[in-house]
């Protein structure tokens, strides 16, 4: 495939994408998508034309978003950060929202998922951080010598007042789930193991419901879409990183441009 890709940019073409399978090549010619057909069969490969795109936006070598040639089928997202329903629909195929697409499932490979029903409980988070001083202090191998009788009482009398501050919903492995507003029910995500919790990955700063229990109780507008809305700011960054954002999404007309220099290859 590297042979291929020097091959490629010595008869004057880009190389905008190479994998192990396959190679991405703007402006392609009949002529130079058959040299790479007949140079792969050189290496055992037996490469077919997938598509022309009209444009691409390559963000990294894993994640991208192309609007298929006239005549194809609209928009086509690779990679994560482009396939999320809510931003693929605001940003490019310009369908309606569902409620599905404002569900989020949820996985941990090792503990388990609790949501955290404390909305309206105490803050208890100045109790935790001095809980953890004191742990560390009667763990320090350094102090075992030392009594800590007074830590060890504090620490119960800690424990107690944190649990004042708690509401933990069991919820298993694997969940689904609706950011939900402030003030609207919503617990917080967390992922427990070993008897520590820690904020279940993507769900840091948003309050959470089971989308089950959201769509029982008809709380969709209580759903958090500020959630959405940072995700489709952050895909809009990240395009207009490469390029204007707006003509990308428009129908202008893709007009070829001259190669890149050299020191791009």
């Amino acid at each position: 495939m590297i042979n291929l890709k020097h091959e490629v940019q010595k008869r004057g073409f880009i190389v905008a994408h190479i994998k192990t399978d396959s190679i991405k090549i703007p402006d392609a010619t009949p002529e130079i998508i058959q040299f790479v057909m007949e140079y792969g069969k050189m290496y055992g490969y037996d490469f077919e034309h997938e598509a022309t795109y009209d444009r691409m936006c390559l963000v990294n070598d894993a994640v991208y978003i192309a609007k298929y040639k006239e005549g194809g089928t609209g928009w086509t997202a690779t990679g994560t950060q482009f396939q999320i329903p809510y931003v693929f629909k605001t940003l490019f195929s310009k369908e309606p929202i569902t409620f599905e697409d404002m569900c989020e499932a949820k996985s941990v490979a090792k503990g388990v998922l609790y949501l955290d029903m404390n909305e309206g409980l105490p803050d208890v988070s100045g109790f935790e951080k001095e809980q953890d001083k004191l742990w560390k202090q009667i763990t320090d191998r350094t102090k075992l010598n030392e009594p800590m009788d007074a830590e060890c009482k504090r620490i119960e009398e800690l424990s107690d007042l944190i649990t004042e501050g708690h509401n933990y919903i069991f919820i298993g492995r694997v969940g689904q789930f609706c950011p939900i507003k402030p003030g609207c029910g919503g617990g917080v995500l967390y992922r427990e193991n070993d008897g520590k919790y820690y904020a279940a990955a993507g769900t840091k700063g948003y309050r959470w419901l089971e989308s089950e229990i959201v769509k029982e109780l008809n709380k969709e507008n209580d759903i958090d879409r500020s959630y959405y809305d940072n995700l489709v700011t952050e895909a809009v960054e990240a395009i207009s990183k490469y390029g204007d954002y707006s003509w990308f999404v428009s129908s202008d007309p893709y007009i070829q441009v001259d190669p890149l220099p050299e020191s791009f290859n």
